[in-house]
């Protein structure tokens, strides 16, 4: 292997096997080099600028990378492609989509090119080496070009994984979801649907269990509320206070269960004295059965309900 062929492997190898002719020249690699490799094999058009090694067969994650080099810089793999990127079940995508700074208007095969007047830093991320727009900031674009059922879809999911939560989306909505603005009233119409823009939870168990009551018609809790209990203050993560009912999932590993024991008895035990029910339910049982975890909630609500307020 000569000069040449090791500073191309040392560009291409970090970049799934792609450089940009630019980062070739920056490197020593000339034009007629370029082209008798091209012409040999060696390396093969990926888009107009980039380029792959010929003996790496081409995927998808390679076409996404290698649109947004050939775009140049502030390139973002968006929109449907950052949400197959991150990880949407069963979503297939037919072409790649990139969003880049305007006025920029790269022309490139096979993608479909946005034009972005308010991608912030804060806005991108990177999953499997590849520049993308966070999860957050997917969900907004996605809005835009896809069925609001998707848009749920995907919310659910990354609520439940944690790759979003509701606080950064309402920020993001904030700030850049004006009136308007294509993708916003998808957003927060998939927000309304998980009855999560007030109170939002903040672990998996909680999500899960937001999502499993607003799906199935079990009245929506109060997440975080304070209540005073034996001369004490406990925040019950999720609360029906009308009932004084609390619901707990418990998806801690055995190791965090055995170290908080003796405090999670004594706390219920102050709240049990203060007239506080409890349901618990294991996360595994959630994700399994949440028909079933529904339709328990909805017996017990039956039964306080029909108690007035003594414990049942």
């Amino acid at each position: 292997m000569n000069d040449t062929d090791r500073a191309i492997l040392a560009i291409a190898s970090p970049q799934r096997w792609l450089a940009t002719r630019e980062q070739l020249r920056s490197a020593g690699v000339s034009d007629p080099a370029i082209a008798r490799r091209r012409r040999s094999g060696v390396l093969v058009a990926a888009q107009p600028g980039a380029l792959r090694l010929g003996v790496v067969p081409p995927t998808l994650e390679q076409g996404l990378l290698a649109a947004c080099l050939a775009a140049g810089e502030g390139a973002v793999v968006s929109h449907r492609s950052a949400a197959w990127l991150w990880g949407v079940d069963r979503l297939d995508i037919a072409c790649v989509e990139i969003s880049v700074p305007r006025p920029r208007q790269p022309r490139l095969g096979g993608v479909i090119v946005h034009r972005s007047g308010d991608l912030r830093d804060a806005d991108v991320g990177c999953q499997q080496g590849i520049p993308v727009t966070t999860p957050a900031r997917a969900l907004l674009d996605l809005g835009a070009v896809a069925r609001r059922g998707l848009v749920e879809r995907a919310l659910e999911a990354w609520l439940i994984e944690g790759l979003v939560d509701g606080n950064a989306l309402r920020q993001l909505l904030a700030t850049a979801g004006r009136p308007g603005r294509p993708g916003t009233a998808a957003l927060r119409w998939a927000l309304d649907r998980q009855r999560l823009v007030d109170g939002d939870p903040d672990s998996r168990g909680e999500t899960r269990l937001a999502l499993l009551v607003a799906r199935h018609g079990v009245p929506a809790p109060v997440h975080h509320l304070l209540v005073a209990a034996g001369g004490e203050r406990f925040e019950l993560d999720v609360a029906h206070p009308e009932l004084r009912a609390a619901v707990e999932i418990d998806g801690r590993t055995v190791h965090a269960r055995m170290a908080t024991a003796d405090e999670d008895r004594r706390r219920q035990h102050a709240l049990e004295d203060g007239g506080w029910r409890f349901r618990r339910y294991p996360l595994r049982q959630v994700d399994a059965a949440p028909a079933r975890v529904a339709a328990d909630l909805r017996r017990w609500r039956v039964r306080l309900e029909g108690a007035g307020g003594r414990a049942a």
